[in-house]
């Protein structure tokens, strides 16, 4: 966790990754926000917290810039406007997530 206790960005883009993936149609960014906060165990405080900025939600804002990278790196299809869905090579990387060899092996355990 970082200072404002949420889940840190890789963390919260492996787990859209995860996530995405049981969803091959895709989904709207809206179903993804609480689904996602109940498998990190992000609490209601925090899932309440808002920007400095601006209003908004800054459990939204940390999923959104988990999404960023996941486009950085080429694993966000964004061919179908309003669904959220991976591509192949994010799907890659959800199935290599997913193994805890593979995981456990790039880690050098």
């Amino acid at each position: 966790m970082v200072d404002d206790d949420l889940p840190d960005t890789a963390a919260v883009a492996d787990q859209l990754v995860l996530f995405l993936a049981k969803r091959p149609r895709g989904v709207r960014p809206i179903d993804v926000y609480d689904p996602l906060a109940d498998i990190m165990k992000v609490t209601d405080r925090q899932r309440l917290l808002k920007r400095q900025t601006n209003d908004g939600s800054l459990w939204h804002n940390r999923v959104q810039t988990a999404r960023a990278r996941l486009v950085d790196m080429g694993w966000f299809n964004g061919r179908r406007r309003g669904f959220w869905s991976l591509t192949a090579d994010g799907e890659a990387r959800a199935r290599w997530l997913d193994n805890p060899i593979l995981s456990a092996a790039s880690l050098g355990l």
